[in-house]
């Protein structure tokens, strides 16, 4: 359990829960990384043209600060310390995957089986992660080409088949027998790849320009607010002082009206007295 201070002043407890991450939890806290990035990402595009001063990076206990307050609205009980160990350990594994699919992909072995083709026994001897899930793994890739602007490589299952395709037609009579050559092949796949790489392309910026707007929206809904607390905690102080004045003031008259009751009791007392 741990003190959180919110903006308005107001100290919360929170009960941060333990034991091993849901699935759930895993795939908010990515979605929280992945939002933070591209915050941060918003704030250095819109700080360029301005002074120095505001272009100080947050530490890395702020923007992990700002994850667990994300995970947090979202029923991911967690603390910024436990998201940023979490975060580690996904990377770790993921890099471990990605780089045993990148091999496999590259050597183009399809001997080699794919990472989600084998069993647990398989992965540990290969030195790989026993548990990773495709949705975990395909989830954590979107995050990293948003960071770097890479290439990573989809999640992939293969399955084998073990039908035979069917036969091809036979040619017309009179049309000539041509084959592909080698060089029809790899122009087309050259530009089979240009064209999926420019369209991933166009929908990632498509996507980015329409995060950059909420993200935008959402930062001026927050400065807005900011502006209204501060301007009722200004009118809270203001009535505060307004009632310390007010007492003061009526015990001013308080002790007034007390001496002047007090030099009458005397006055009489000594007119009294002389008679």
């Amino acid at each position: 359990m741990e003190l959180v201070r919110s903006n308005n002043a107001v100290v919360t407890m929170r009960d941060y829960r333990k034991g091993n991450w849901t699935h759930e939890e895993t795939l908010v806290l990515i979605e929280a990384k992945k939002l933070e990035g591209q915050r941060r990402m918003f704030k250095n595009t819109t700080t360029t043209s301005t002074s120095s001063s505001s272009s100080i990076k947050p530490s890395g206990e702020l923007r992990w600060k700002w994850i667990e307050e994300h995970c947090w609205r979202n029923a991911c009980f967690r603390s910024q310390n436990q998201c940023n160990d979490k975060w580690d350990n996904m990377m770790r594994d993921f890099k471990r995957v990605r780089d045993f699919q990148r091999r496999k992909y590259d050597n183009d072995n399809d001997k080699v089986v794919s990472y989600w083709e084998m069993d647990k026994i398989q992965r540990k001897n290969n030195n790989l992660p026993s548990n990773m899930l495709p949705q975990i793994y395909q989830a954590l890739a979107n995050v990293v080409e948003a960071k770097l602007g890479g290439s990573v490589l989809p999640t992939v299952v293969i399955h084998h088949e073990t039908t035979a395709p069917p036969p091809l037609p036979p040619p017309p009579e009179d049309a000539p027998m041509t084959w592909p050559t080698q060089e029809d092949s790899s122009t087309k796949r050259r530009r089979s790849s240009e064209g999926k790489r420019s369209n991933i392309s166009e929908e990632i910026s498509s996507s980015a320009n329409v995060l950059i707007e909420a993200i935008k929206g959402y930062n001026e809904r927050e400065e807005t607010r900011h502006k209204e607390l501060y301007s009722l905690h200004q009118r809270m102080y203001e009535i505060e002082e307004s009632k310390i004045e007010s007492e003061r003031q009526g015990f001013n008259e308080l002790v007034e009206v007390i001496n002047n009751l007090s030099n009458s009791i005397i006055t009489f007392t000594s007119q009294r007295t002389h008679l």
